[in-house]
């Protein structure tokens, strides 16, 4: 039981730090800033790639779920800055 609720904050903290990202970019682009904007294209790939990836091979709803929720956190995180 502990161990599903380590892996359950774990893919609730890659949905923040994905959705982050992503919310940074997206401000990077909106300020034409280009270095940052391409750097935070690959890391983002990157990220989203591995973590979809290891949910794919889990296959347990209640991960994609912490998953799910974390990016709406990480969105919110990222547009209040």
């Amino acid at each position: 039981m502990a161990g599903l609720l380590i892996k359950l904050a774990g893919y609730f903290a890659a949905g923040v730090v994905g959705d982050y990202l992503i919310s940074r970019y997206y401000l990077a682009i909106s300020h034409r800033r280009v270095y940052e904007a391409s750097s935070l294209a690959f890391a983002i790939t990157m990220f989203s790639v591995l973590v979809i990836a290891t949910l794919v091979v889990e296959r347990n709803f209640w991960l994609m779920l912490a998953y799910a929720l974390g990016t709406g956190a990480g969105t919110f995180s990222g547009l209040m800055r």
